[in-house]
């Protein structure tokens, strides 16, 4: 009897990691994401301020954000246990169900239609993407680091 128990024991106590494993509903830190993030983050708010000016002179560095914005929601989506990080990145990136409007993307494709946008509209715009980067990169420094 004591030799079983043993035995039980011991089978629980290798177990025990693989399960707590295996129950993770996040993934864990990344580095790079988080870097990758803050940058573009900056670099986004940043450019939405000349968006006072027009457009056309800032249309190269739009389309580079845009493009950088796609790689790290991409890369988000690819990464195992990663769906609260990538409703962070959707509500960033993907278009509202309901007012068919996305945050990033639309700010900068009205900027492209109207040619030039008012400072109050630019800084609420703003406020709104600062948010959104903000719960991605709390979201990400909350996960656990290797």
């Amino acid at each position: 009897m004591q030799k079983t128990l043993s035995a039980a024991c011991l089978v629980c106590l290798f177990a025990i990691p693989f399960f707590v494993s295996s129950c993770k509903t996040i993934s864990v830190y990344d580095d790079t994401t988080f870097v990758n993030t803050s940058t573009l983050k900056a670099q986004a708010v940043v450019l939405m301020d000349h968006a006072t000016e027009n457009y056309s002179q800032y249309a190269d560095k739009v389309d580079a954000i845009l493009i950088d914005a796609q790689k790290l929601y991409a890369m988000q989506k690819a990464r195992e246990k990663n769906q609260v990080t990538i409703a962070q990145w959707q509500k960033l990136m993907a278009p509202d169900p309901v007012t068919k409007q996305s945050v990033l993307p639309g700010f900068f494709a009205l900027w492209k239609k109207k040619k030039t946008l008012q400072q109050d509209f630019i800084d609420d715009a703003k406020t709104q993407v600062s948010d959104a980067f903000d719960e991605i990169l709390k979201l990400e420094g909350a996960k656990l680091k290797n």
